[in-house]
């Protein structure tokens, strides 16, 4: 009687294990996706704000300047010629037009960003 019913637990419990195992790998997928969209979502705010606050900046004239708060942890930036790249390292990359390739990005770890049109150099810090 006793054999049956260590025998009948292991059966459950195994049963058991495997639903963890498979509910585990299913919601890891789900859980990856969650993080890979809030990176999109994060890159997509970053080159928006950006590339909004530059053009009104060029835009503007001389002498213009616009200060925001962003938080840009692992965040990089470069401009080619008028094009914005914002990516975060070994994952998501995003590029956006800009209406001038004259623009300086000089930025340190601070989550304040000051944007300076400087006789139509934009300069980014």
């Amino acid at each position: 009687m006793k054999g049956q019913v260590l025998a009948e637990f292991l059966v459950v419990f195994s049963a058991f294990l495997v639903l963890l195992l498979i509910y585990s790998i299913i919601f890891s997928e789900y859980l990856s996706s969650y993080f890979s969209s809030n990176n999109n979502l994060k890159l997509f705010s970053a080159a928006y704000k950006f590339s909004s606050a530059i053009n009104s900046v060029f835009i503007s004239g001389p002498g213009t300047s616009y200060n925001f708060s962003i938080d840009l942890t692992d965040m990089n930036m470069s401009v080619d010629d008028n094009i914005l790249n914002v990516w975060i390292e070994n994952r998501s990359a995003l590029s956006t037009t800009l209406l001038t390739e004259r623009v300086n990005i000089l930025l340190n770890n601070s989550s304040d960003i000051s944007i300076v049109n400087n006789g139509g150099m934009i300069e980014v810090s």
